[in-house]
């Protein structure tokens, strides 16, 4: 309904015939829509800080894991991610130019090396994904699919 209700905003907005208009707003009607922007762009559940609260929540599968090592965790795994994502200092260190030297496309110049921390950020986090999604199915996690995950961290390690 957000997402019609967002539409809706927009296709009233920009119609320019009135029977078109009037269209629109019979449809809206009859399905009970609302023209309005802001409930498609709020997060699905309600809450302004969802993520934040979901991070430091406490969870059966999250075993010993204290308020303190979830923001821990959430500073490394996505802080630290999203600077590279993001227009920051360390996304555009490896991009910098020397002075004087004509700019060409190139290559990372290797100055921030994330290749292990991504590839231990990601097995860890589809990891984590698996066993609160099965959890939520009440199905056991897979024991060769942690000892494959346990595996790959070793590796990266």
């Amino acid at each position: 309904m957000a997402d019609k209700a967002f539409w809706a905003h927009y296709a009233l907005e920009h119609s320019t015939e009135k029977e078109k208009e009037s269209e629109i707003r019979r449809y809206m009607e009859r399905e009970g829509i609302v023209a309005d922007t802001k409930s498609a762009r709020r997060h699905w559940s309600g809450e302004d800080a969802f993520v934040w609260e979901t991070t430091i929540s406490d969870h059966p599968l999250d075993g010993a894991m204290t308020q303190k090592h979830r923001k821990a965790e959430h500073a490394a795994n996505y802080y630290n991610a999203s600077t590279f994502v993001h227009c920051s200092s360390p996304a555009i260190d490896s991009y910098c130019p020397d002075e004087g030297t004509p700019f060409r496309l190139s290559s990372s110049s290797g100055l921030r090396n994330t290749c292990r921390s991504t590839l231990f950020v990601i097995t860890v986090s589809v990891r984590s994904s698996i066993g609160y999604a099965l959890f939520g199915m009440n199905i056991d996690y897979p024991a060769r699919l942690n000892m494959l995950c346990q595996k790959t961290l070793e590796k990266l390690v």
